[in-house]
């Protein structure tokens, strides 16, 4: 299913890249890729693994796992997507924004001294529609789209929070400014009545000692 899957999008696209690298479990390795705006990426991955038992062969083993992280390069290092997949996995995603994105691929075997070589091909496909019938590809597609939904959420929670704050903080102003207003009303008022005072004392002062 996976084979007719990357055959129908090849068809559909014909925008593909594929490489191979030897590496370690537990080592991460990355690429860089330029991707368009709202484009579906698939990328397909394939690990084999080579032990001093199989006098260097690579064999596909059940025993290993890939992790896809996907960064945009131009925002920051932004984490696009991350995943998990067995030996023989298939990631999809739809790009946020065009420009250089990097795929950076994680190997995790149990024999840490075997050599592993992975095949990664990336498929960058249109508008076009995908086959109904291709469960993984949708079911990658729909936890794609929670996850958008999720952080869309949470992105209202953090604004609903900072219009609280900003009322709280107006109220706080206002109430501050009025008792600020209330103080200076009061000096003024303190200020007028010993001032008036000053000024009978002064006159019954100079009165009574006939200065006036």
């Amino acid at each position: 299913m996976k084979s007719l899957c990357a055959i129908v999008v090849l068809a559909l696209c014909g925008v593909t890249q594929a490489i191979h690298f030897y590496t370690t479990p537990g080592t991460t390795r990355c690429f860089y890729e330029e991707l368009t705006k709202s484009s579906l990426v698939i990328a397909n991955v394939d690990a084999y693994a080579s032990t001093s038992g199989r006098q260097g062969k690579f064999v596909k083993v059940p025993d290993v796992s890939l992790e896809l992280s996907v960064y945009e390069t131009f925002d920051n290092e932004h984490l696009v997507m991350k995943q998990k997949s067995n030996a023989y996995g298939e990631f999809a995603f739809s790009a946020v924004e065009s420009g250089e994105h990097r795929f950076c691929i994680t190997p995790t075997f149990k024999d840490k001294k075997s050599t592993l070589r992975v095949l990664f091909d990336i498929v960058q496909a249109g508008d076009e529609m995908i086959d109904s019938q291709k469960r993984d590809t949708i079911s990658l597609m729909k936890n794609k789209v929670k996850e958008m939904n999720n952080k869309l959420q949470e992105i209202k929670r953090e604004q609903e929070l900072i219009r609280e704050r900003e009322a709280i903080f107006r109220d706080l102003s206002e109430t501050t400014n009025g008792k600020v207003v209330k103080f200076c009303i009061v000096q003024l008022v303190v200020l007028a009545a010993v001032c008036w005072m000053q000024l009978k004392y002064l006159k019954s002062f100079f009165i009574k000692h006939k200065v006036v």
